[in-house]
């Protein structure tokens, strides 16, 4: 079920449990690609594990905790993004994203995330979006910097991947500094 049209051939729809088989093979296909700053990855190994993470993301988004959404190219899913830790009290909440890495560097990603970001501001009318990321990933800095997101600070130690303690980027974008790049 499309949630949010993107373009002509992608979308972002709402995970549904059918489509466990797809979503299990597109992380399988892409766990060393993803290893490096998705800490659950490796958690998920069988059907049933993906049916159960998908479970809890839909009851999370019925509770209106979170929206997680599979990114959808030609009816074929490519990705995900969401939103997560949403503080209702002060309208924040955190976007995450993941993408097949034969879709990368392909403008999807920023469309998908232009989409959600709109979306987040003028109908759940969010005041802060945030975007944490490992301070190694490079992408997500550039992700960042293109949408305009400010770092606002470091955690070290924020983040166990693989074994290892990260660091973490803390990058926000407020509603106020979202409206006047888009009337530039």
């Amino acid at each position: 079920m499309e949630f949010l049209n993107v373009d002509a051939h992608t979308s972002l729809q709402l995970y549904h449990t059918h489509d466990a088989q797809a979503f299990l093979e597109l992380l399988h296909k892409n766990k060393a690609h993803l290893r490096p700053w998705i800490n659950w990855v490796d958690a998920i190994n069988t059907l049933h594990d993906a049916e159960q993470l998908i479970k809890a993301r839909i009851t999370s988004f019925e509770a209106q905790e979170s929206i997680s959404l599979f990114i959808v190219q030609n009816q074929k899913i490519i990705g995900s993004i969401g939103m997560f830790h949403w503080r209702k009290d002060i309208k924040c909440a955190e976007v995450g994203y993941w993408m097949d890495k034969d879709f990368e560097n392909k403008g999807i990603l920023s469309k998908t995330l232009s989409v959600l970001i709109t979306y987040l501001f003028n109908q759940v009318q969010l005041n802060k979006i945030e975007l944490q990321f490992n301070a190694l990933n490079k992408a997500s800095g550039a992700i960042a910097k293109k949408f305009n997101f400010k770092i606002e600070g470091i955690i070290r130690a924020n983040y166990a991947i693989n074994g290892t303690l990260e660091d973490s980027v803390l990058a926000g974008l407020l509603h106020t500094d979202w409206k006047q790049t888009k009337t530039i």
